[in-house]
C-alpha cells in the first residue's frame, strides 16, 4: 500500500500538476483540478488506511510459538 501511495504521489507531481499549470494558463482548470482533488482524496484514504492496518496490527498479541 505504501508503494502504491507513493505511485500516486509520483503521478501527482508529474502528470497532473502539469496539466493543472497547462489548464490555468489556458483558462480552463475545471477537469484538472477535479482530477487533482480526486487523486489528493485517494491519496488521503490510502494514508488513513495504512495508520490503522499499522495501529490493528500493533494491538495483536505474538503467536504462542513465537515464546
Amino acid at each position: 500500500m505504501f508503494v502504491a501511495m507513493l505511485g500516486l504521489a509520483s503521478f501527482d507531481r508529474f502528470r497532473l500538476t502539469p496539466a493543472l499549470e497547462y489548464s490555468i494558463s489556458a483558462g480552463d482548470h475545471a477537469g484538472a483540478l477535479r482530477a487533482l482533488r480526486l487523486s489528493r482524496g485517494v491519496e488521503t484514504a490510502r494514508i488513513v488506511s495504512i495508520l490503522a492496518l499499522v495501529a490493528w496490527l500493533g494491538t495483536l498479541e505474538p503467536p504462542a510459538s513465537a515464546m
